[in-house]
Order: C-alpha cells, then sequence, then structure tokens
C-alpha cells in the first residue's frame, strides 16, 4: 500500500528534529564547559594573586536591543486606605444555624457577639465580647437575653434584620454605635480558618468536654492538649465553642484567641496581599454590610496595626451580676457604669496605659474651676492617675506642658485631649517627682483649645 503523500513528509522532517535537537544540546553543553572553565580559571588565579585578564563576551561596537520588564506590583498597594478618622465599630456575629435550619430559613440565635473596634489614626485596635446570658433591653421587643436579639430582628424581619436589632441592642445598653456588622455561620467559620491553611493556636491548658454538641442535635466528647497547635476550621470551631469545662467567660477568651491568632496568621502567610482574590470567597461566607472595598481597606489597616497596639475585654464576673430567671434560667445582669468605664479605658491606647503616666494640673485658686475640668476631660477620655494639686501666686499668662519625655504616648494624647499645641511643651521633669507629666493651665487655655 502506498503511503499517504503527507506521512512521507512527516517521515523525512523527522531526522532533521533530532539533528537540530542534538545540535542544541551540543551547543548547551560547549557553552555550560567554557563558563564552567573560564570560571575556574577566574577563580585559581584570584588564588595565586594574579591579575586576570578579561575578555569582552561580546565584540566592541555590538550593542543589544534592551528589554524593560513591568515592575512587580504586590495587590496589597492596589487596594485603596481607609479615609475616614473616626473610631470604626464593627459588629461581629457568630450564628448557631444548623444546615436543616438554613434549608428552611428558620433563624437562630446568636452564638457568639463581639465588638471589634479599629482607630484609623492612631492604629490601635479593641476586641470586646458580650455573654450569651447578658439580660439586656432590646429596643422594640423588652427585656431579653442579648443573644435573642438576632433572632428577633430576623423573625419580625424589621430593617436591617437581625443585626440591626442586635446593633441597636449594643448601642441602648452599653453606648457603643455599629454601623457595620458581620455575620457568619460555623460552615462560613470552618471555611474562613481552612482557607488559611489553619490557624495556631497556643491552648493554655487541658481541655475535656464530655458534652460537646453535635449537628445532628447529638453530643460528642471533645479533648485538647496544652501547647502550641495547627487547627483546621473544625477544630478550631469546637475550641472556641467548647465551655462546659469551665465557663462562657473562658469560652469568650477562647474566642477572642482564635480571632487573634487568625490576624497573625494572615499577616504571617502574607495573606492579606491575597485577600483582593479572596474576597469573592469571603463575600460568599459571610453576611455584612460592607462593601467589598471597604472590607478590603479595613483588613489592609487591620494589619498596619501592631500586636501590642490590639486589646481585648471580656464581660465577665466583675462586670454582671448572676440571678436565676422566673423560669429558672441563669442569667447576669449588667452592670452598666462598669461596663462602661471598662469600655472606655478599653478604647484608651494600651501603650499610653502601658506607660502609667502620673499627671497633676496645677493651678492657684482663682483658676482651680479650669483646673478640676481639665482633670475632668483627661479622666473621662480613659486616663488613670490625674490629681489636681493646688499652688500658690497668681496664673501663669502662658499655658506649660512639663514632661522628662519618658512617657511620649501619654503627652500625645494629652495634647489631642486637650486640643493643645506642640508649642506648649516645655522638657524638664516633675518638680516634686511626684508626677511625670505636668499641666499648667495659663490665661491663653481656652484660647489655645478653641477652634478658630
Amino acid at each position: 500500500m502506498k503511503p499517504a503523500s503527507g506521512g512521507s513528509r512527516a517521515g523525512a522532517r523527522l531526522p532533521l528534529v533530532l539533528l537540530s535537537l542534538c545540535g542544541l544540546f551540543y551547543v548547551a553543553y560547549v557553552t555550560g564547559g567554557l563558563v564552567f572553565g573560564v570560571s575556574a580559571l577566574y577563580l585559581r588565579a584570584q588564588a595565586a594573586g594574579l591579575r586576570p585578564v578579561t575578555l569582552p563576551l561580546f565584540p566592541q561596537g555590538l550593542s543589544l536591543p534592551r528589554i524593560s520588564l513591568p515592575s512587580i506590583v504586590s495587590p496589597l498597594t492596589l487596594v485603596p486606605d481607609w479615609t475616614g478618622t473616626e473610631r470604626v465599630n464593627v459588629l461581629v456575629l457568630g450564628v448557631d444555624q444548623r444546615q436543616d435550619e438554613k434549608a428552611v430559613g428558620l433563624p437562630t440565635r446568636s452564638d457568639t457577639m463581639m465588638v471589634a473596634s479599629i482607630d484609623p489614626v492612631q492604629k490601635t485596635a479593641a476586641v470586646i465580647s458580650f455573654p450569651r446570658d447578658l439580660w439586656v433591653t432590646i429596643p422594640g421587643f423588652g427585656e431579653e437575653r442579648i443573644n435573642v436579639a438576632y433572632r428577633n430582628g430576623e423573625l419580625r424581619r424589621v430593617e436591617g434584620g437581625g443585626a440591626a436589632v442586635a446593633a441597636q441592642t449594643i448601642e441602648r445598653n452599653f453606648g457603643i454605635r455599629t454601623p457595620y456588622f458581620v455575620a457568619v455561620d460555623f460552615q462560613g467559620f470552618q471555611e474562613i480558618i481552612d482557607t488559611l491553611g489553619g490557624v495556631v493556636v497556643d491552648v493554655p491548658r487541658p481541655l475535656k468536654d464530655d458534652a460537646y454538641p453535635t449537628d445532628d442535635y447529638n453530643t460528642e466528647r471533645v479533648y485538647f492538649l496544652p501547647g502550641p497547635q495547627l487547627m483546621n476550621g473544625s477544630t478550631a470551631l469546637k475550641y472556641s465553642r467548647t465551655r462546659h469545662s469551665d465557663s462562657d467567660f473562658a469560652r469568650m477568651g477562647r474566642q477572642q484567641q482564635i480571632m487573634m491568632s487568625l490576624r497573625d496568621r494572615a499577616l504571617r502567610l502574607n495573606m492579606l496581599s491575597q485577600f483582593p482574590s479572596l474576597i469573592d470567597q469571603g463575600m460568599r461566607t459571610i453576611r455584612t454590610n460592607l462593601s467589598p472595598t471597604e472590607i478590603l481597606s479595613l483588613a489592609k489597616l487591620f494589619g498596619q496595626i501592631d500586636r501590642d497596639a490590639l486589646s481585648t475585654l471580656v464581660v465577665d464576673r466583675e462586670l454582671v451580676t448572676s440571678f436565676t430567671g422566673y423560669d429558672g434560667a441563669s442569667l447576669l445582669a449588667p452592670n452598666r457604669p462598669a461596663i462602661q468605664r471598662a469600655i472606655q479605658q478599653l478604647f484608651l491606647d494600651p501603650r499610653i496605659a502601658a506607660e502609667e503616666a502620673r499627671v497633676e494640673v496645677s493651678a492657684p485658686a482663682a483658676a482651680s474651676t479650669l483646673a478640676r475640668q481639665v482633670v475632668d476631660r483627661l479622666t473621662a477620655a480613659g486616663l488613670k492617675n490625674v490629681r489636681q494639686v493646688a499652688v500658690t501666686g497668681a496664673q501663669p499668662e502662658s499655658t506649660e506642658v512639663f514632661t522628662s519625655g519618658q512617657k511620649p504616648k501619654s503627652v500625645e494624647f494629652i495634647l489631642r485631649t486637650l486640643v493643645l499645641p506642640q508649642s506648649v511643651l516645655s522638657q524638664a521633669a516633675a518638680q516634686d517627682g511626684a508626677s511625670d507629666i505636668r499641666i499648667v493651665p495659663g490665661r491663653d487655655f481656652e484660647k489655645l483649645t478653641t477652634p478658630s
């Protein structure tokens, strides 16, 4: 049978292809040998103290075209910065909704309620956790457990849903306005952690729960050994939800630990630069009123905050009183003034609190009212160890703030709170050694602190 013409041409080209490949391998072999040999001779000449002769790689006068490659830009640089200067409060809700409930659209209570607060100017952040059994006033629904607020809003289909009612409850009872929210169910929680390849958690002590609830409404036993360990989404969920071996307060502490570990894990793996590509998956995992751009900007801002500028608060036994409800349920009555003071102190830059600056406001009798107002303003802003000191003589014309320079964050905070310019600073230690910063309000104080 006569072969087809195409087959004969292919058979004729085959030796040429093989010959070309052999030629390429030979050129590569010779070139590599030359480079290796020249390099070896060059090193031997250097070792012998000789000055080797350098030969041009290309003949003189021969120029090669230059190839310009585009610079590689990190995706994170394309994310816009958060432009606001006001504190950003985000309500974080962990929803206890199983798959069968989700399938029929049955709303459920919130299992976790946190407020994440970020100061974009000072680059600080704080996380507050509220216990599920806290007895509060839910606007439009009366007094109930705080974890019922989300379900009530979903059942009644109020504007904004359960997250809006939960946010109104936080503001009504504790004075924190949370215009943004993020709600995630158990499945979404696990997917977020698995996306990061797990999360590293340092378990402080052995933890055992013989009655951990399962998705099929049964129970199982969970146990955690102490020490650092990498947890996947399922394990991290169990660690953050278990509470039978200790208390709901300890459980909230574990949830905050997971949250901080998530941040550290994302930074360590440089996951923030991958956020733009992950945002689509994230938006399918959570419910939020933040836009994708706002999420990226907040994530970028959160990644810029130093670890020592992060602080946490659990509304625990010191801030509540246990009591028994009419149906025998164990409930917690909030000490609202104490909780609000704790939140105010939390919002203070933790680096300022760490300085433990002793502050005195010195003024004669004629300016004692002004001095008291200064003390009250600093105290209300969260600064501790502020006292008024009476001195003799007349009130000076110019306001001065004396400091040795050892409490820089506290000095910045005082100037910012009192709206004072840098020009009032005097680098000098307090006279009696009983304070680190001494404020002397002058006759120009009102003029300095009044915006022009």
